[in-house]
């Protein structure tokens, strides 16, 4: 009889324990039904309302219905206060610097007891509740403070109600999410419409102008096509003139010697049309041969004027002296007198190659500012440079020239400063020196080392444009010097 009674007991301790089980499933399920009637009631809510005060009125009355907690508000983060939202107009909460941290660095969280946490503490002041759960929503992606959502309850109500779980949290969570991604997108449908109106504004007032301007611009395209016609027929006699300009800039650089004892070769390559450098080769005596080259200032038009006088006034001196520093110096004087305000401004070297004695060839060699001269020997390179004034500058005091020793066989070069200062792709400079010593080491003629030359410069530059006019001459000593013109000197000078 007693195995009976405790049976019965324990079958009602059973059907009791079962009835809390489903009551608790009941009521979470209708609590789920409740986040998602919530959840689907938001949007009409958020587009019914103007303004953010306004739609967070609404979303509070309807989440105080639907979750059945004491208090729900919208706070408004500034900042370390907080500002609450579609209510009575209240001042707003400072919040400590602990509980700024919280609601900054946590998107969501749960209180169901302030405990020894003093930023839950400080938030728990903050807002007015003892228990409760609570989100952050990015309103506008940054460019709107965050608002703080939270729903619970007072100290009072705190203690007759069950905590609060994660599930809980994790809902109320989604649904800021949720909120948003409403608020955002009413935003960008708002600031749509008013691109839209300012757009058809827009629109209107552009074909009104529109209108307004069509005979304005068949008035102006008619004076345009006149003008171009104008214009096409400038630019063909300017072409022309450029032409013109080119081949009389090319006449002006003399022939190289031929059949001589040594071999020269030049390239001119100006940036432009025409361009500001000049050379000149000629045998001023039997067996001494005499190099000049000169770069103005500038490129184009202007500098190429300036090569014309340059040539001009060297080949009025260019026989008269016998060193090539003493021409320099005659030169420089002449042009200064002449343009006085310099505007003759250039740079330029002069070398002479005696092959009178064809058992000690010599070269004598003065500079002007203009870079070296190179001196390429039984394989082995030399820069040879000297000091010198620039051309067309008056100069206190002149400097000296060089005099070397000269080989059967040797190649001399004179480059302008569109070679030398040429850039890379890597913004390094040319390395001339090296390429002639290369190029020279594999190459019988001169003209054979230029075109070397030239073409790894273009390779070496890429990309890069050429900044300057492009001047390169050559002299390469015969391996015999003993030819008719150096013995036709040697008979002359001994009578």
């Amino acid at each position: 009889m007693e195995d009976e009674k405790q049976l019965l007991k324990d079958k009602a301790f059973l059907l009791l324990r079962r009835e809390r089980e489903l009551n608790a499933m009941r009521v979470k399920h209708e609590r789920l039904g409740s986040w998602l009637r919530l959840t689907q009631s938001l949007p009409a809510l958020i587009a019914a309302e103007p303004g953010l005060d306004r739609v967070c009125g609404s979303l509070r009355r309807a989440l105080l219905a639907g979750l059945g907690t004491q208090r729900v508000t919208f706070f408004l983060v500034e900042e370390a206060s907080l500002q609450a939202l579609g209510l009575t107009p209240a001042p707003p909460v400072s919040l400590s610097p602990a509980g700024a941290a919280l609601v900054g660095q946590t998107r969501s969280g749960v209180c169901n007891a302030r405990g020894t946490d003093p930023a839950l503490g400080a938030l728990c002041d903050a807002v007015g509740l003892e228990r409760f759960i609570w989100t952050r929503i990015e309103t506008h992606q940054g460019r709107t403070p965050p608002l703080l959502l939270v729903a619970g309850y007072a100290r009072d109500k705190a203690g007759f109600q069950p905590p609060f779980g994660d599930d809980e949290a994790a809902h109320l969570e989604n649904m800021g999410q949720h909120i948003a991604v409403l608020l955002r997108n009413k935003d960008l449908v708002s600031e749509l419409e008013r691109d839209k109106a300012r757009l058809q504004t827009f629109n209107e007032d552009l074909e009104h102008r529109v209108a307004e301007r069509t005979k304005e611009l068949a008035r102006v395209n008619e004076s345009m096509a006149r003008a171009l016609a104008s214009l096409e027929d400038k630019d063909r006699r300017l072409d022309e003139d450029l032409r013109e300009a080119r081949h009389f800039q090319q006449s002006i650089l003399a022939g190289l010697p031929q059949r001589s004892p040594i071999a020269f070769e030049a390239v001119f390559r100006p940036l432009d049309v025409v361009g500001g450098d000049v050379y000149d080769v000629c045998e001023i005596l039997p067996g001494v041969f005499r190099a000049f080259m000169a770069d103005a200032t500038g490129h184009g038009v202007q500098a190429s004027l300036r090569t014309i006088v340059l040539k001009s006034e060297y080949d009025r001196l260019k026989t008269v002296y016998q060193s090539p520093r003493a021409l320099l110096d005659a030169f420089n004087e002449r042009l200064c007198a002449m343009f006085p305000r310099a505007e003759m401004l250039s740079t330029g070297c002069c070398f002479d190659v005696d092959l009178r004695d064809p058992a000690a060839p010599k070269l004598r060699y003065a500079n002007a500012a203009h870079p070296p001269l190179l001196h390429v020997s039984a394989g082995r390179v030399r820069e040879i440079d000297c000091d010198g004034t620039m051309l067309g500058v008056p100069s206190q005091g002149h400097g000296e020239g060089i005099e070397i020793a000269l080989h059967p066989g040797d190649l001399l070069i004179v480059a302008s400063d569109g070679v030398w200062d040429q850039v890379g792709g890597a913004a390094e400079g040319f390395d001339l020196a090296r390429v002639v010593g290369v190029a020279a080491d594999g190459a019988g003629a001169p003209s054979t080392v230029l075109t070397a030359v030239l073409d790894e410069m273009d390779r070496f530059r890429g990309d890069q444009a050429i900044a300057d006019d492009i001047t390169v001459l050559s002299a390469r000593l015969a391996d015999d010097l003993r030819s008719p013109s150096v013995v036709a000197a040697r008979r002359e000078l001994a009578v």
